[in-house]
């Protein structure tokens, strides 16, 4: 009787609520994991839709310089003509310093994450032919010396070819005919250029897309396995409480437990069959201490 104490039930339950409190502290730590991971995927897709859109905001630029220059050149005269609410001056001017600045954003606001990736670091500064169109993938390696660069010297290729508009901008009351022979000029030095370029930043908008998809799909596997994880420890845990734990101490006739505590132990000792009988009633609960 002995062993059946205060102290040897004490001792089992703090045992085995030590076990249930680390599997809670688990828990809460690969929750906190889990809310950091998402955290951070979340942040992550937010960068990668930022250059999206700065991908977007320079290649409409690239796209509008050719109309805005024709544009500037039928309807100069005319102040009421808009383009984007816009003078056509204006917005053929601003077409030309996002050329001009569109490497600077490439490799600024594209994080070197992103631009590390394979099919990114290709478009920018390799094997940019293998991403443009079937139409213009001759035009392609041709203006990029049979592949020897990429994007970023096909745009600085374009800018140069912008010279031609901020000449014409410059003439004082230009003609017609000085219009013609700044088109002749520019379409010797042009040729596919633009419409390469045109691809060039599709493709790359496209690699952005499937990098946003990619990082989504990652984030989401995260966290549907940190789920999991955190749903097998709750289920464990209750385990541990319904089958070990409270199956542990059903054998322990409480009952009989109170009746033991106003007796005192002097007279058990003393009075051998009374003994006996404790000993023989207490004979499941002191097994359930002792293994």
């Amino acid at each position: 009787l002995k062993s059946y104490n205060r102290t040897s039930l004490l001792s089992h339950m703090i045992k085995y609520l030590t076990l249930v409190a680390v599997l809670v502290l688990i828990f809460i730590v690969i929750s906190i994991v889990s809310l950091i991971s998402s955290r951070r995927g979340i942040e992550r897709m937010d960068d990668v839709n930022d250059e999206l859109l700065a991908v977007y905001q320079v290649g409409a630029k690239v796209r509008m310089v050719m109309p805005a220059f024709y544009y500037l050149i039928m309807f100069q005269n005319e102040t009421n003509y808009k383009i984007k609410n816009e003078d056509p001056r204006d917005q053929l001017e601003s077409c030309i310093e996002g050329i001009g600045n569109g490497n600077k954003v490439l490799l600024t606001d594209l994080s070197l994450e992103t631009r590390e990736e394979k099919n990114i670091t290709e478009i920018l500064d390799g094997n940019l032919c293998k991403y443009v169109t079937d139409t213009y993938r001759e035009d392609c390696e041709k203006l990029t010396n049979n592949r020897s660069f990429g994007m970023l010297g096909i745009q600085s290729k374009y800018y140069q070819v912008t010279d031609v508009f901020t000449t014409y901008m410059e003439t004082a009351d230009p003609s017609f005919e000085y219009a013609n022979q700044m088109i002749e000029i520019m379409s010797a030095d042009l040729g596919n250029l633009h419409l390469v370029l045109y691809d060039a930043y599709d493709a790359l908008a496209t690699q952005l897309i499937y990098v946003f998809n990619n990082k989504a799909d990652n984030n989401l596997n995260k966290t549907y396995t940190l789920f999991i994880w955190n749903m097998l420890i709750i289920v464990f845990a209750e385990m541990l409480i319904q089958i070990i734990v409270l199956r542990r101490f059903d054998g322990l006739n409480i009952g009989i437990k109170k009746v033991l505590r106003v007796i005192p132990y002097r007279i058990v000792e003393e009075n051998k069959i009374l003994g006996f009988y404790l000993s023989r009633e207490f004979n499941n609960e002191l097994r359930g201490l002792t293994n």
